[in-house]
Formats: C-alpha cells, structure tokens, sequence
C-alpha cells in the first residue's frame, strides 16, 4: 500500500472515530429526556412553561439531535467509503442520495432558525457582536434580514437537489455525453 491510500486509510479511521463521538454525544443528550418522557417526569427547567412554548422547545432539541446524529452518519459513512478505497474495492455506481447536501442544507434552515446557536453553543453569547456606531448597527441589522430570508429557501433547495440525485440518470463511462453525428 503506497503513502496516499495509507493516507486515506488513516483518514477513513479516523472519520469513523469522530462519527462515532458524535453519534454518542447526540444519543447522550437524547437517553435522559426520553426516559423523563417515558417515567412520565417533566424536568424542572420546563415546569413553568406553557404548552405551546414547550412544544416548541421540544421540536428544536429534537431537530438538533437528530442533525448531529445524521452528521456523525454521514461522517461515518465517508470514513467506510475511504476505507473501500484504500483497499482497492470498487463500489457499484447506483444512483443515491446526496447526503452532503441533504444535512447542509437542513444545516442552514436549522441555524436560520436559530436551533444550533441555543443548544449546541456552550456559552450563548460567545459570539454575539456589538456595533459602535449607527451605520455598523444598520448594516449588521440589514445582513440579519437578508440572511434570515435567503438561508431557509437555499437549504431547502439544496435538500431537494440532494434527494432528486436519486432519481435523475447518470452518465456510464461506457456511453459519451458528447453528441456525435
């Protein structure tokens, strides 16, 4: 084995590693609400909430569980087909999902929404800018606006391009996409 498939042999390991951790630590979020939910027990932090507020905060945890735990699928899944190649064995090309662009896509819809801030920051105000004079306020508050609109409708694209390559046909080595006379 050469130097560049060892490479992405260790590459391969190591992405299987990093999915793994990231699987568990979605699934260690998710063990303690699902046996308070299953004990019948409310936490205390939703107590004094309403319904409507605690449906709402229910569904952005469970969004963002379940993004990290398709992230670390999907980086598992990277990791195996680097390990496959690494060893020399050919995948039969059939037309799939295009996963990348399914969780990059519900990456930006889930961030506009402001799920992953919340819950996946450990400190909410990390990254929180403040502007030092009026123009720099208007132009964050302007950049908010735009982002807030075009994020949602481009990952929703980008989950519709990601699901339609299943379906569309592609081109074999055997045939040529060039038109001959």
């Amino acid at each position: 084995m050469d130097t560049k498939h060892r490479t992405v042999q260790l590459l391969g390991i190591v992405a299987l590693v990093c999915g793994g951790l990231l699987i568990g630590f979605g699934l260690r979020r998710l063990f303690p609400v699902l046996s308070n939910v299953v004990l019948g027990h409310t936490p205390n932090i939703i107590a004094g909430m309403t319904q409507a507020t605690v449906l709402a905060e229910e569904a952005h945890f469970f969004a963002g569980i379940a993004f990290v735990i398709g992230l670390g699928l999907y980086i598992m899944s990277v990791g195996l087909r680097g390990l496959r190649w690494a060893k020399g064995t050919v995948e039969k090309k059939v037309p799939k999902v295009k996963w990348g662009r399914v969780l990059f896509g519900s990456w930006l819809i889930l961030n506009a929404l402001g799920v992953l801030a919340n819950h996946f920051h450990p400190v909410p105000t990390r990254f929180e800018f403040k502007p030092s004079n009026e123009r720099q306020a208007a132009a964050m508050a302007a950049t908010e606006i735009v982002l807030s609109f075009l994020m949602p409708p481009l990952g929703v694209w980008l989950i519709i391009s990601g699901i339609r390559a299943k379906f569309e046909e592609r081109v074999n080595a055997d045939k040529s996409s060039k038109i001959v006379p």
